[in-house]
């Protein structure tokens, strides 16, 4: 009993903390946001693109994206970014897949062997669902 009284005084000492909102720390923006559970409710809140979604973004380049320009893809300048995130930027601002069809096709038919254009249906899964009512993997 001597335990349960000192964590009942913990508990509500915790309890108090996480209800005052002036405790909560400002976040500080890193390339590891993207992974945290928490991104969508925090940093990444609202935005249908964030510049997180960029290839190789260094923290170095976030942090200036981030305060020049924003926190929206479709916001910021090409002037920041490598040539991989400027094809990013345009696939992001244009609403378009984008690739590059000549390298495309040179990679495929470079590939010989067993007919490699065969797909069983049993080793082809979709992440979107092909038909309405039916979700890609069910239990």
């Amino acid at each position: 009993t001597k335990y349960l009284g000192r964590f009942r005084k913990l508990v509500h000492k915790v309890g108090s903390a996480t209800d005052d909102d002036s405790m909560i720390p400002e976040p500080t923006p890193s390339t590891h946001c993207s992974n945290c559970v928490l991104f969508e409710g925090c940093i990444g809140e609202g935005l249908s693109h964030p510049v997180w979604e960029l290839p190789r973004l260094s923290n170095d380049r976030l942090r200036k994206i981030l305060t020049q320009e924003g926190k929206e893809i479709s916001s910021i300048s090409k002037a920041f970014l490598t040539s991989n995130q400027r094809r990013h930027w345009a696939a992001v601002n244009s609403g378009r897949a984008m690739y590059d069809r000549t390298a495309l096709m040179a990679s495929l038919n470079a590939i010989s062997g067993p007919p490699y254009y065969y797909l069983d249906f049993e080793h082809l899964t979709s992440a979107i669902p092909l038909f309405d009512g039916v979700r890609p993997f069910e239990p």
